[in-house]
């Protein structure tokens, strides 16, 4: 691997930044897969899903089941498992090309959780979607949604995370 590129990795998933820092960002991301044989050993296949001109932030979670890429124009690119709608698509069919969330614009920061994705808008709200079953969408509910819904009455939010988003104070 060429020094040049910067790995960040999940449980299933191996992300590969190269040139971050330069006016044009590229990302390969290479999806590992973890197997276990008949001999009861380990066996490691990688395959890339592709390289995004222009990203600059990738999230995905432990688990490596989706992955989410924020591009310089601020918008968010998805790809993977989505059986709790945590792409944002409308429905929990799986995406195995890279989607755009619909209705998300000036996007400043992202975050996957396990089966939810979180993005930060550069007003300082908060949107998510995807599994809610520990009220992880912070909607004050326990209903996942397969959309992107604002999260109501955060303002002014500075960061977010898969577990928890941070506000200014």
């Amino acid at each position: 691997m060429p020094d040049s590129w910067k790995a960040a990795t999940g449980a299933l998933a191996s992300i590969l930044l190269a040139g971050i820092a330069t006016a044009q960002p590229l990302a390969r991301i290479v999806l590992v897969e973890e197997k276990l044989t008949s001999s009861g050993s380990l066996r490691y296949q990688r395959r890339e899903i592709g390289q995004i001109a222009g990203a600059t932030r990738i999230a995905v979670p432990e688990a490596g089941v989706h992955t989410l890429v924020l591009t310089q124009a601020g918008k968010v690119l998805v790809w993977g498992d989505n059986t709790y709608g945590q792409l944002g698509t409308g429905d929990t069919k799986a995406v195995e090309g890279w989607s755009a969330v619909e209705g998300l614009d000036e996007v400043m920061a992202i975050a996957a959780g396990a089966q939810h994705s979180v993005a930060l808008r550069s007003d300082g709200t908060v949107w998510t979607w995807g599994g809610n079953y520990q009220g992880q969408l912070g909607d004050g509910t326990l209903v996942g949604h397969f959309r992107l819904e604002r999260v109501e009455g955060l303002t002014d939010v500075v960061s977010v995370g898969r577990e928890r988003s941070s506000r200014q104070r």
